[in-house]
């Protein structure tokens, strides 16, 4: 488990749901943006306990570009014949305007890297 932010696009509106106990949890399914370009998408299984972030994600329709910060769990999926990279993140909290500081240039996440 690693924690971290992920930006991609809702590719699956989100879903309430409740547990045994009447809890309300989210769930919702997003294509992760990735740094290189041409790479095949990443996709992630989102899932969110927490009730101020089920209820902005509940706001949020398929399609929205979202930044989500929380607790990421990689795996290896083979579908299809062929081995692919899937997210699992349970969301801890919403990360509102940080793909917009990253889209303009403000986030230099891999700029010493670059050569």
């Amino acid at each position: 488990m690693i924690d971290g932010i992920i930006i991609g696009k809702l590719t699956r509106p989100p879903k309430r749901l409740f547990t045994v106990r009447g809890s309300v949890y989210v769930i919702a399914k997003m294509n992760v943006h990735t740094y290189r370009v041409g790479s095949p998408p990443i996709y992630a299984n989102i899932i969110a306990f927490d009730s101020r972030v089920c209820a902005y994600l509940l706001e949020r329709k398929q399609g929205e570009t979202l930044s989500l910060g929380g607790i990421i769990t990689p795996k290896l999926t083979a579908e299809y014949g062929q081995t692919e990279i899937e997210l699992d993140l349970t969301v801890k909290t919403i990360m509102t305007g940080y793909h917009i500081g990253q889209a303009a240039g403000k986030g230099r996440l891999f700029e010493h890297w670059l050569a």
